[in-house]
């Protein structure tokens, strides 16, 4: 096998590419942007993807930027009543990372790009976008444009498309992508040297409000708080730092003080590629699949993604059928998504904005063990990640 390309620099296409390079496998990954994003976005690393950084001898770096978080708490805003903590600490027996690791992508980012930068089997190129794609029984052809303008065609064995919801590749082959969008905003808030009011004591490192009309997130990482509320409308010049301190004092969570690192509004998909495989062309992550974000599983269910690739050209190098283990991937991956990964992130959504409901069902977990441990089992993705390799002789 000769060169496989990745489009997309972002956190699954450069986990790809450190996952592919320590098979022995080459890859040159294309990036139109000139540098990885440093714009905050995903912030949780559930325990499936600390192991998989683990395997791949990455697992310290990202320890000593991270922030362990081992408690996940869920409050009644209205009444600040705490419903329930929840101790990771439950899936020791399932993981050997009982924890979630906090830092923002851009961390994750670098550390995949650093290792991938020290292969000799791996060429990454930034300001190099892909304008067309055509591909046959034998080959994918690129053509891309760097910033210069200078247009080159370059042939590859395979591709993979991590570019993202607004993928070119998944554009460009005509794979249709349809779901819905949520019509609701979102607030997101970056806030730094913040201080948290002195009713809510101990709060853990993730800490959800549930009302039915105003909720809150609260996720901290290293350096920041990020905050989300929803919002009525998008008018961001609107959103000033004014707006911000006076929606905070109302809260009442964090006290006045803080500094305001940024602010983005922002609504949530729910959106699907009718296939993730097209001959010689996969896509994955967001490329793929877009979930309504609560729960923090997107950019690990596209690295998981990526992990279970990385099997399937290995078997391919080895000599397997790659229309089979493309078949194979798409139909895991597909299936997790739907059927787990989806389920995860609405039940998440409603019970955070549906307290009526599901305050009670929270309850529960305070005092049942069992229903706790498959509750956490679900949420830090530990289920659908062992569910790829049901029936499956996996390489591991």
């Amino acid at each position: 096998m000769n060169t496989i390309a990745i489009v997309g620099g972002g956190p699954i296409g450069l986990a790809l590419g450190v996952g592919l390079v320590r098979k022995g496998l080459k890859v040159e990954l294309l990036e139109k942007r000139s540098s990885i994003s440093t714009f905050p976005k995903a912030s949780t690393i559930h325990p499936p993807t600390l192991e998989i950084l683990d395997e791949w001898g990455l697992f310290e770096k990202a320890k000593k930027i991270g922030r362990v978080v081992d408690r996940i708490q869920y409050w009644n805003r209205k009444t600040e009543e705490l419903i329930v903590e929840l101790q990771l600490n439950l899936l020791r027996d399932y993981t050997k990372f009982p924890y979630r690791l906090h830092f923002d992508q851009q961390f994750l980012s670098q550390i995949f790009l650093e290792a991938l930068q020290k292969s000799p089997l791996a060429t990454v190129k930034f300001e190099t976008e892909v304008v067309d794609v055509h591909h046959d029984s034998h080959s994918v052809t690129l053509t891309t444009k760097e910033t210069d303008g200078k247009i080159t065609q370059q042939s590859f064995d395979y591709l993979v498309a991590a570019d993202g919801i607004s993928s070119s590749v998944r554009e460009k082959l005509g794979i249709s992508f349809t779901g819905h969008t949520n019509p609701a905003y979102h607030l997101l808030m970056g806030l730094k040297e913040y201080e948290i009011s002195n009713r809510f004591p101990n709060l853990a490192g993730v800490a959800m409000f549930l009302d039915n009309d105003e909720w809150v997130d609260m996720i901290t990482n290293p350096d920041m708080l990020k905050v989300i509320i929803p919002i009525s409308h998008d008018r961001t010049e609107e959103i000033t730092n004014e707006f911000i301190r006076n929606k905070m004092t109302e809260i009442g969570i964090v006290k006045d003080g803080f500094d305001i690192y940024y602010k983005t509004i922002y609504k949530t998909h729910q959106l699907v590629a009718d296939r993730m495989n097209d001959g010689r062309v996969v896509l994955i992550g967001d490329a793929a699949h877009v979930n309504i974000e609560f729960g923090g599983m997107g950019m690990n269910s596209g690295i998981h993604d990526a992990y279970l690739l990385v099997d399937k050209f290995e078997r391919i190098k080895q000599g397997g059928d790659a229309e089979q283990h493309f078949k194979q991937f798409a139909e895991r991956r597909m299936k997790i998504n739907k059927e787990v990964v989806q389920r995860d992130t609405i039940k998440n959504t409603q019970l955070i904005k549906d307290i009526d409901t599901h305050e009670k069902q929270l309850r529960q977990l305070a005092d049942n063990e069992a229903l706790a441990k498959k509750h956490l089992l679900r949420t830090s993705m530990i289920e659908g990640f062992n569910m790829m390799f049901e029936d499956m002789n996996f390489n591991r």
